[in-house]
């Protein structure tokens, strides 16, 4: 039986690609904390929001979506940008 913390995670990751206009994989391994908060307010501004979810559970939720070409992008230290407008 999956841990409820990680089912919510999926759902959490579901529903933000299914609002999502758009959906950019992002590495962040070498961005310092600064710079990464720098590009979550540049990202918020934009209307947009840089999430980093343990890629396990990011292709479990793109496979139940039916994005299965997505699924392969879903890999190592990535970090998922949902782009709002």
């Amino acid at each position: 039986m999956p841990r409820p913390d990680k089912v919510q995670a999926v759902a959490d990751i579901k529903e933000r690609l299914e609002k999502a206009q758009a959906v950019f994989v992002a590495e962040y391994a070498g961005l310092s904390v600064k710079e990464q908060q720098a590009l979550r307010r540049g990202l918020r501004a934009a209307k947009s929001e840089f999430k980093v979810y343990k890629m396990t559970l990011a292709r479990i939720a793109a496979a139940e979506l039916g994005h299965e070409n997505f699924v392969g992008l879903l890999v190592g230290s990535a970090g998922l940008t949902f782009a709002g407008e």
